[in-house]
């Protein structure tokens, strides 16, 4: 009975690589048209260069107890860039929601303020406000790879680690992502051999799917050549058996 080529198991194994290897392609390679991030640029202790000289009550408000066993005063530079290749306009933005950053355990100190942008005079007003949790921006256009950086104190515990959320939506981007660029040489590391092996794995996967195509194709082949000759054969005892009923007529 003839088994057609569709429905060889080895068949959809090497589809099935062959469609994870373009899904792999296009995540790799397809960016978002519009594309604001947040990024984590650098996180500084305030608590081990404050022998330089900085005064920690600028910081600290009155009714606030400091204490440097328990407490920690974190400097955050957080950039917000559209990293997209498309210009964002102010109507693409939700207008029920603040465009902004949340934070969790932890209290913001004083002002945040912006210490660098692509466009100085632009970005100059875009902190519209503040307040212990949370800075709200001006919803600002941004054109493709327009950026500024903003510089907070975060007061918290030192036993847990403030949590930035952003606040805020983007026509045609799903959400508004928050990167950490602060990560130590063995995270990095760590991160790296991750990814290292995640390729390798995909493409040991991959050149079996490749194998298994191959494998399913050429055995499709095989079958239809044995089909043909199966029918050879049979047209061949066929008319053998036609000749020799005439024979014996």
């Amino acid at each position: 009975m003839k088994k057609e080529f569709y429905k060889d198991i080895m068949f959809w194994f090497g589809f099935a690589g062959l469609i994870g290897v373009v899904f792999s392609a296009i995540s790799i390679f397809y960016t978002p048209k519009k594309n604001l991030q947040f990024k984590v640029e650098k996180l500084t202790n305030l608590l081990s260069i404050k022998d330089s000289g900085i005064n920690l009550k600028v910081f600290i408000k009155d009714s606030i107890e400091f204490n440097e066993k328990t407490k920690n005063i974190t400097i955050y530079q957080i950039e917000i860039k559209n990293i997209g290749g498309e210009n964002i306009k102010i109507n693409d933005y939700d207008e029920n929601l603040d465009f902004g950053i949340e934070l969790e355990n932890g209290e913001i100190l004083s002002n945040p303020e912006i210490i660098g942008s692509s466009d100085l005079n632009y970005f100059a007003d875009v902190i519209q406000s503040n307040s212990d949790n949370r800075i709200i921006f001006t919803k600002k256009i941004f054109d493709s790879e327009s950026y500024f950086i903003v510089k907070f104190y975060v007061l918290h515990n030192k036993e847990r680690v403030p949590q930035l959320i952003t606040s805020g939506k983007i026509s045609g981007q799903e959400t508004i992502s928050l990167l950490n660029n602060t990560l130590s040489e063995e995270e990095m590391s760590r991160i790296k051999d991750e990814k290292i092996s995640l390729v390798f794995l995909s493409l040991i996967f991959t050149l079996i799917g490749f194998a298994g195509l191959v494998y399913a194709y050429l055995k499709s082949i095989k079958n239809q050549r044995l089909i043909a000759e199966q029918k050879i054969i049979i047209g061949n005892l066929i008319e053998e058996n036609k000749q020799l009923k005439d024979l014996m007529k």
